[in-house]
């Protein structure tokens, strides 16, 4: 099983990221699919709401991307949020570790799991929040487990059209 300072460094690694799949493959189960993605060298123009903005640079998976697979065995939450709407804990101190995949020890959302659910450090035990940030995607997971963590083959995951851009 990865350590979770191996698992941040590793995924906090990638320029970013984009979630390709997220499901349950079994009964309270939490698959996560992350796909690496990089800027391209190449400037580009792209019409945006009518206005022709230049000198961008998509941002996208190539062919030396890895994917990722994370599973969590057991969750007690999990949300997912639009990356147009995310919004982050205005206390960064609460932050334990991460840029792309984060760890808190306090943040809004373990209070509201712990008001909305019957949730306790006695049970199911002590947990933590797990916060992947991706380019269209903010994941906050819930779990008293650590999510296992497999590097799947490159390329084995299709873009799919999906990329975003930087200036």
């Amino acid at each position: 099983m990865t350590e979770l300072a191996e698992l941040t460094q590793i995924i906090d690694s990638c320029y970013t990221i984009f979630a390709r799949e997220i499901s349950e493959p079994e009964q309270n189960v939490l698959r996560l699919v992350l796909q690496e993605a990089e800027k391209s060298p190449e400037a580009v123009a792209q019409k945006i709401g009518g206005t022709v903005i230049e000198d961008l640079h998509p941002v996208e998976p190539t062919e030396r991307s890895r994917t990722f697979e994370l599973k969590w065995k057991q969750y007690i939450a999990y949300s997912v949020t639009s990356g147009s709407f995310g919004l982050p804990d205005d206390d960064s101190a609460v932050r334990a570790s991460g840029r792309l995949f984060r760890t808190y020890s306090k943040s809004h959302f373990l209070d509201f799991v712990s008001r909305a659910t019957i949730a306790t450090d006695q049970y199911p035990g002590p947990s933590t929040h797990f916060c992947v940030v991706s380019e269209c995607h903010v994941i906050d997971i819930i779990s008293t487990q650590m999510p296992e963590i497999q590097i799947l083959r490159t390329g084995s995951v299709v873009a799919r059209d999906r990329r975003s851009f930087v200036k």
